[in-house]
C-alpha cells in the first residue's frame, strides 16, 4: 500500500505543525470553555454525497447538537463555544444556535482556551490531542454514511469517549461515559496516538528540520 513512496529519493520523518505551535507557545493554554469543532453539515462535498438525507435531517441534527451541548454546559458549568469550519455560514449558525458563542477563523486559539473539545470529524482535533485536552466525540447517523464512517474512524483510531447524539441520553448515563476512569484511559490512549502519529520525531521543530534537510540536500547535490 506504500508503493508510491518508491517515487521519492529520500523520505524524512517530521513532527506535526500542531507540535510546532505548542513548542513556540503561539497561544496561552487555558481551560475556560467547552468547544465544539464544527465540520459544516452543509459542506458542498457532503451535500454532493448525502444532499437529500442532510436536508431531511438538518433540523433534527441541529436540535440534537443543541441539546447535547446544553447538557454538557450543565455538567461542566462552563460556557459553550462553536468554532466554525471556514466554509460554514456564520449568520446561519448564529440563527440556529443563539445560546452559544459562534467564532470563525480562530479555531487553534480556541482549542488552547478549551477545557473540553467536542467534534464529529475535524483535522483541527490534532491541536487538542497535542495539548492533552479532554476530547469527546459526537457520533451521529443524521449526516449520512460518509460522515458516519469518518466519525467511526476517529473513534476507532483515537479511542475517545463518544456520545450518540441521535438519541436522548440522560445526564446520569452521560456522566458514566465521561467518568474520571474513562477520562484517564482516554488521556493514555491519546498520548500514545500523539507520540506515534503527531510527534514521531522527538523534540525536533518540523519547519527547522525541513529547512535543514533542504540545505543538506542542496549541498550534497
Amino acid at each position: 500500500s506504500l508503493q508510491f513512496l518508491l517515487n521519492y529519493k529520500k523520505i524524512e520523518l517530521i513532527n506535526s505543525n500542531s507540535f510546532e505551535y505548542l513548542k513556540k507557545k503561539k497561544y496561552k493554554v487555558k481551560n475556560n470553555i467547552l468547544l465544539f469543532l464544527d465540520g459544516n453539515y452543509n459542506h458542498k462535498e457532503i451535500l454532493v454525497r448525502e444532499g437529500q438525507k442532510i436536508k431531511k435531517n438538518s433540523e433534527e441534527y441541529i436540535n440534537a447538537l443543541k441539546y447535547n451541548l446544553s447538557v454538557f454546559q450543565k455538567i461542566f458549568r462552563k460556557p459553550v463555544e462553536i468554532a466554525l469550519h471556514p466554509s460554514s455560514d456564520i449568520l446561519l449558525y448564529k440563527k440556529k444556535f443563539p445560546s452559544f458563542k459562534i467564532t470563525q477563523g480562530h479555531t487553534c486559539e480556541k482549542i488552547y482556551s478549551s477545557s473540553v473539545v467536542f467534534f464529529h470529524e475535524s483535522s483541527s482535533i490534532r491541536d487538542a490531542i497535542i495539548l492533552n485536552k479532554r476530547i469527546i466525540c459526537f457520533n451521529t447517523n443524521l449526516l449520512g454514511n460518509y460522515v458516519s464512517n469518518l466519525i467511526d474512524a476517529y473513534i476507532k483510531n483515537l479511542k475517545v469517549p463518544y456520545i450518540n447524539i441521535d438519541k436522548i441520553e440522560n445526564i446520569k448515563d452521560i456522566k458514566k461515559i465521561i467518568s474520571k476512569k474513562n477520562s484517564n484511559i482516554n488521556k493514555n490512549n491519546l498520548k500514545k496516538y500523539s507520540y506515534e502519529n503527531l510527534i514521531p520525531d522527538g523534540n525536533n521543530i518540523p519547519s527547522d528540520k525541513v529547512l535543514k534537510k533542504i540545505k543538506e540536500f542542496i549541498l550534497n547535490e
